[in-house]
């Protein structure tokens, strides 16, 4: 399971399917992509003797494998065998990290899991000298017999990766040479189990689920807990992701479900004599009358501000994911680049627009009364009738 750079499509693989579901956070609708078909393939042949389980790339497009015949092999974008490393059991959680030297320079670091209770760390380097230098650039971690098989990893800030183990334990360590291998921080974040980590630089915080919850800390400071939620599942969760801008997280379960979550919004809404209408979710309106007005207060996952919003006021269900909102005596107007889509909340099928257009240029405003809307791009304003 994995977010596209934009952080608009959750690309989800299935056990026994050749199949990737591609599900769009803007339109909702999740697309299937044959994976057996595509681009041109540059075969990376000859690099194990056994089945490869593990795949990822470095920032100059090197391709790593692990497998279980006990190696880790770095291959060039051409297909050629850069290194390969000889470990003493089967690999598994391939990663590739960083860490930044005096003076600016930048060692790429893969980590990998050996037999579910050490760590494998090793510096790439473009050509080895010998054997005995290798060795020098790899190291295994040990951990505590008390928390468990290591479950995950993740790389964050530069050098710092943050170990999930299978009793719930949550511990963090240094890659940096000064302080290698030494455990930062831990906790027992979990009772049962814990199934998987995540990072995210942008959100600031990490993420970890188990237990049917999701935790989530800060990421400068480990000890402070940001929010706890409860997932409702039958099974048992497996997996959480982060979009790159940190604003929408996945989370699965082994029953195949996936939830996606909101960690924040943007701040938007509008206000016309005694109403207001607030963006309650990415693609909901909520419209409040007097004196059903709340003091909003927008936290991470935003579950209980929309619920509270819901109950209070009308809700309309919108086409996009709006760039602003207006709203008049009985309509509410919404608008994305040179499009609005224009709403009567008055109305029982107000999930409909009654109106949309389309203008000459991006719209920077509008404004509405009970029977003309005013579109305002720029330069221009267009007057015209709601419908």
């Amino acid at each position: 399971m994995s977010w596209d750079k934009e952080g608009d499509v959750l690309g989800i693989l299935t056990d026994g399917s050749s199949q990737a579901l591609l599900w769009n956070i803007n339109t909702r609708n999740a697309e299937p992509l044959e994976t057996a078909m595509g681009a041109r393939k540059i075969p990376v042949l000859g690099k194990h003797q056994r089945k490869i389980t593990g795949v990822a790339m470095t920032k100059q497009d090197q391709i790593l494998c692990c497998s279980d015949d006990n190696s880790i092999t770095l291959s060039s974008p051409d297909g050629e065998t850069v290194r390969t490393l000889t470990l003493s059991s089967e690999p598994d959680e391939l990663k590739v990290g960083e860490v930044k030297r005096p003076g600016g320079n930048v060692d790429t670091i893969v980590s990998a899991v050996l037999g579910k209770k050490t760590l494998f760390l090793s510096t790439l380097t473009d050509k080895p000298k010998d054997n005995e230098n290798e060795a020098d650039n790899s190291m295994n971690l040990q951990f505590q017999e008390k928390y468990g098989n290591i479950v995950a990893h993740v790389w964050y800030n530069d050098g710092y990766m943050i170990v999930g183990f299978e009793k719930g334990f949550v511990v963090c360590i240094s890659a940096h040479p000064s302080e290698m291998g030494q455990e930062i921080f831990s906790v027992a974040e979990y009772k049962t189990y814990l199934a998987a980590v995540a990072a995210s630089q942008a959100f600031g915080k990490i993420l970890t689920v188990g237990d049917h919850q999701i935790k989530v800390r800060e990421m400068r400071e480990l000890n402070d807990i940001f929010v706890i939620m409860e997932v409702d599942t039958e099974k048992d969760l497996s997996q959480v992701e982060c979009s790159p801008d940190g604003q929408l997280v996945a989370v699965a379960a082994r029953g195949g479900g996936v939830s996606v979550y909101l960690t924040r919004m943007p701040s938007m809404g509008a206000a016309c004599g005694d109403t207001v209408a607030v963006l309650s979710s990415l693609n909901q309106v909520t419209y409040l009358p007097e004196g059903d007005k709340v003091v909003i207060s927008v936290a991470f996952l935003v579950v209980s501000f929309i619920l509270s919003l819901q109950q209070r006021g009308i809700v309309i269900n919108i086409a996009i994911e709006p760039s602003l909102i207006a709203v008049g005596p009985f309509h509410i107007a919404v608008a994305t680049n040179n499009r609005v889509w224009m709403y009567d909340v008055h109305h029982l099928g107000s999930n409909q627009p009654v109106a949309e257009g389309d203008y000459l240029s991006t719209v920077i405003d509008v404004k509405l009364n009970d029977e003309y809307v005013c579109v305002v791009m720029e330069g221009k304003a267009r007057l015209h009738r709601v419908t």
